[in-house]
């Protein structure tokens, strides 16, 4: 392809591709002409910075990154990276600043490999930071400039010992392809939710899941995934009632939500089916947090019903290749502890796992297959 037709054909696609995420996840057609504006808003940044930014080559390569459509959590670190190559610096880190009042690290690229702040990485918006200082005064401080978007300030782009003008020119360069990684990640999750427990959804868990196996594993850093499972929801709905069974779930997942620390993910995967990634969590903590959240469950009665208990499966990404070989042994976790009477959070491990396959405990393998076959058919309810 002629290098002239490169840029105008990435800023197409860009366009071309937030309308269409727009339009599969949007639930009305306001949010759809959201998306489609969001995309040429930032098909016309991108575009210009390109052509007029002292930066021009690193806004050309952000651009052809977003024309190859990477996942938005992955576009965070691939601004960072593209950011190091540019500034020549060893460490770039991409902070976006939150409502609350906080800062979170979006993106993050070292040189030698895991970055100091990866990112799920709570910042301080105080004077100890630089992006704190940023945060205060909206100019450029020592090692750190801000990013504006639609003129409104939206974070810093973090990189040590770089001089400020050099910062700037990069961070305006970049605030194109952060405004469409920013609205795709918050357009997609608008889309998908569950409409009974507003928890997110089967579709972006599974996205979310690989994602951050992708980014732990090129971080070298810990993620436990927690599966949780209530116990006789079925009988439950039966006694009570379709409607008294609808305010258990969303009860409990209110009680799990109130568990999650920022930038875990929690999600309704099935009929009573919940599921939790938590990143920069290793086994033991998980397992920790996964017993603190169903105790939380089962503590308190619920309204109209009583007690109800829950159990878990945990794992730890150490254990595993892959996010589908993560979801299969968590939910191995949870079949055993269900099979040990319920009301209970196991952790995955190798033992665990033979003694699931040894042929000499037929009955016990075939108490897990019973239950594994009745937690499918409660899923699909």
């Amino acid at each position: 392809m002629p290098a002239r037709l490169r840029l105008p054909i990435a800023l197409v696609l860009c366009l071309t591709l937030s309308g269409a995420i727009g339009l599969v996840a949007a639930s009305s057609v306001a949010l759809a002409l959201l998306a489609l504006g969001v995309g040429l808003a930032v098909a016309l940044m991108l575009l210009v910075f390109a052509l007029t930014s002292p930066a021009r080559p690193f806004a050309a390569r952000l651009a052809t990154a977003v024309a190859a459509e990477p996942d938005p959590i992955e576009l965070f670190s691939i601004v960072a990276a593209e950011a190091s190559v540019e500034l020549d610096a060893p460490e770039v880190t991409v902070v976006r600043f939150e409502p609350a009042g906080f800062g979170t690290v979006v993106g993050g690229w070292h040189a030698q490999g895991t970055p100091t702040a990866v990112p799920g990485t709570t910042v301080d918006l105080d004077a100890s930071t630089v992006a704190g200082r940023i945060y205060a005064n909206g100019r450029p401080a020592p090692g750190g400039a801000p990013i504006r978007i639609g003129n409104k300030p939206w974070g810093v782009l973090v990189g040590e010992s770089v001089a400020a003008d050099r910062l700037v020119a990069v961070a305006d360069a970049a605030a194109g392809a952060l405004a469409y990684a920013d609205a795709c990640a918050r357009l997609s999750l608008l889309g998908t939710r569950d409409p009974l427990t507003n928890l997110l959804d089967h579709r972006i868990f599974h996205e979310q899941l690989r994602a951050e196996v992708r980014r732990a594993r090129r971080h070298d850093r810990a993620l436990s995934l927690v599966l949780v499972n209530l116990d006789g929801f079925r009988r439950l709905n039966q006694a009570h009632g379709r409607f008294a069974g609808d305010r258990i779930l969303g009860e409990t997942a209110y009680r799990l939500a109130a568990s999650v620390r920022q930038g875990e993910i929690v999600s309704r995967i099935g009929a009573d089916h919940f599921a939790w990634i938590l990143p920069e969590t290793e086994g033991l903590n998980g397992w920790i947090a996964a017993e603190r959240a169903r105790r939380s469950i089962s503590s308190t009665p619920f309204a109209g019903v009583g007690n109800v208990t829950a159990s878990a499966g945990v794992i730890d990404l150490v254990d595993v290749d892959d996010a589908d070989e993560l979801l299969a042994l968590a939910g191995l976790a949870l079949v055993r502890a269900k099979s040990s009477g319920g009301d209970a959070t196991f952790r995955y491990s190798d033992d665990l796992l033979r003694t699931a396959d040894d042929p000499r405990d037929e009955r016990g393998l075939r108490h897990l297959r019973e239950l594994a076959r009745e937690l499918d058919a409660e899923g699909r309810d």
